[in-house]
C-alpha cells in the first residue's frame, strides 16, 4: 500500500490486513486463546466500521451480506470473551470494593464463573478454527470489493453518519437509560472510535484529539457493560448462587456502576455537543 493508491484502495488493503491479523491470531498456537479472541474481535470491529465508512461505494447486497456475516462471527466469539471478562471484572471488584464480604461469598462467586466458563473453554479451540475458516472466506470476498474512489468526502460522510447515529443513541440513553439503549450507544461509539482510528492510521485526517476522546468514552462504556454482564449473569443463576450472595453482588456492582454512569453521561454530552456536520468540519479543519 502506497500513498499513490486511491483512498478506496488503501481502505481495502487495510481491511485485508485486518483479516490476515485475525486469522493469524486464531491459528498461532503460541498465543493465549483469550488474547487471540480479543484481538480477533477488534479486527472484526475495525472492518465493520470500515464498511460503514464506504457503504455508499458498495452494492447494498454486498454491504448487508458482509456486515451480517462479520457480526455473526463476532457473536460466536462473544460468549468466550464474556466468560473471561466476567472473571477479570469480579477480581477487580473484589480489590476495589469497600464493602466487607465473607471469603466464602467471593469463593462462591468465583466457583460459579469458573464452572460456567469450563464448557466454553473446552469448545474454544474448535470454535477458533471454524472462525479462522470463515474469516478466510470473508477475506476472499473482500479482495473483490471495487473501492477505487479518491474523494475524501466519501470517508467524511461515512464518519458523519456514524457520529449522528451515536449522538441519537446518546439522547435516547439520557431520556431512557435502559440496558438496551446503553448497549446501542456503546456500539455506535465503538464504530466511530474505529473509524477515527482508521483515518489516523491511513493519515486521511488529523483526528488525534477526537480519537482519544472517543477511546475514553468507549472504555468507560465498556467498563460499565462488563459490570452489567457480570451482574446479569450472576443474578440469573437460580440454583448455584444463594439469595444473600446475589443481593451482596448487586449492591457492589451498583455502587461501582453509579460513578461510571455519571462519567459517561458527562463525557458523552461533551463529545456529542456538535452536530454531525460541525463535527466533520472540526475534524478536517486543520487539514492542509
Amino acid at each position: 500500500m502506497t500513498f499513490q493508491d486511491s483512498i478506496g484502495d488503501r481502505l481495502q488493503q487495510f481491511a485485508l490486513a485486518q483479516f490476515d491479523l485475525a486469522t493469524t491470531c486464531l491459528t498461532e498456537t503460541r498465543r493465549k486463546p483469550e488474547t487471540a479472541i480479543h484481538e480477533t474481535r477488534r479486527c472484526l470491529k475495525r472492518v465493520r466500521a470500515l464498511l460503514r465508512m464506504v457503504r455508499t461505494q458498495l452494492a447494498p447486497s454486498i454491504y448487508d451480506r458482509e456486515n451480517l456475516y462479520l457480526r455473526n462471527i463476532g457473536q460466536r466469539l462473544a460468549a468466550l470473551r464474556d466468560a473471561a471478562i466476567m472473571q477479570e471484572t469480579l477480581k477487580s471488584l473484589k480489590k476495589q470494593t469497600t464493602d466487607p464480604l465473607a471469603r466464602s461469598t467471593w469463593r462462591e462467586l468465583q466457583k460459579e464463573l469458573a464452572t460456567a466458563r469450563t464448557p466454553l473453554v473446552q469448545r474454544q479451540k474448535k470454535r477458533m478454527a471454524t472462525t479462522a475458516a470463515k474469516l478466510r472466506t470473508a477475506q476472499t470476498r473482500a479482495e473483490k470489493w471495487e473501492l477505487e474512489f479518491s474523494d475524501i468526502t466519501v470517508v467524511q460522510k461515512g464518519v458523519q453518519k456514524v457520529y449522528r447515529q451515536g449522538r441519537r443513541a446518546m439522547k435516547r440513553v439520557l431520556k431512557e437509560p435502559t440496558a438496551e439503549n446503553f448497549h446501542e450507544w456503546r456500539k455506535q461509539v465503538n464504530h466511530l472510535r474505529h473509524q477515527l482510528q482508521i483515518v489516523q492510521t491511513l493519515k486521511l485526517g488529523k483526528v488525534r484529539a477526537s480519537l482519544e476522546a472517543s477511546k475514553t468514552l468507549a472504555n468507560l462504556l465498556g467498563r460499565k457493560n462488563d459490570i452489567a454482564v457480570l451482574s446479569r449473569h450472576l443474578c440469573r443463576r437460580k440454583s448455584t448462587i444463594s439469595k444473600s450472595t446475589k443481593q451482596a453482588i448487586q449492591k457492589i456492582t451498583s455502587a461501582h456502576d453509579q460513578p461510571l454512569d455519571t462519567a459517561v453521561r458527562e463525557l458523552g454530552q461533551q463529545f456529542y455537543a456538535r452536530t454531525g456536520k460541525a463535527f466533520i468540519k472540526h475534524l478536517w479543519a486543520t487539514e492542509v
